[in-house]
């Protein structure tokens, strides 16, 4: 209600999504193994396009509100995205391949990063021989791997920044408990 009020637009959420987008493939370019982040490259040549387009809409329509013309700006960027996806395919299955890693741990900086990883994947590695039990002993979880496959594809086509994956914490220890599962089957 209040994003319709003050935009005139239905925004169920945020209008960040293109950016997200677009933030994710300098996520992919400038990761650096050694320093175990892309620096705040991806969130400067985010804002760099956001304020671009941002500044073009503006000029263009001098009579939207600031709220209106963010809406826009998600508009034309979530455009872009298809686009994008449709003249470099090969770009974004190596985005959504190459994010599978870092959506679990990766931070701004080499300290946020570290600190998720240890935190992350005695949890991940769990999770994958849970996985396996799960499977081997034909217990139901199917709706628990579709809710984590659905949830990777998303993020790792937006921005695989590691504090996205906190929504699956729940389903990952649900996994990991299946290592530890003593009761038949």
């Amino acid at each position: 209600m209040r994003n319709y009020r003050l935009s005139h637009e239905f925004v169920p959420a945020t209008t960040q999504g293109g950016t997200s987008f677009f933030i994710g493939n300098g996520i992919i370019r400038h990761y650096s193994l050694a320093a175990n982040s892309a620096g705040l490259a991806p969130e400067n040549e985010g804002d760099r396009l956001y304020n671009d387009i941002r500044d073009r809409i503006r000029r263009e329509n001098p009579s939207l509100s600031d709220a209106q013309i963010e809406v826009e700006v998600d508009r034309r960027l979530t455009r872009m995205i298809p686009e994008y996806i449709l003249g470099q395919p090969l770009k974004f299955v190596e985005k959504v391949l190459k994010g599978l890693i870092p959506v679990w741990f990766l931070g701004d900086n080499w300290i946020k990063s570290t600190g998720l990883f240890f935190m992350q994947i005695p949890l991940l590695l769990l999770c994958i021989v849970g996985i396996y039990y799960s499977q081997r002993d034909k217990r139901q979880v199917q709706h628990l791997l579709a809710f984590l496959i659905y949830f990777l594809i998303i993020q790792t086509s937006l921005s695989p920044y590691g504090r996205y994956s906190y929504p699956t914490i729940l389903v990952l220890v649900g996994f990991a408990r299946e290592c530890i599962r003593t009761d038949p089957v």
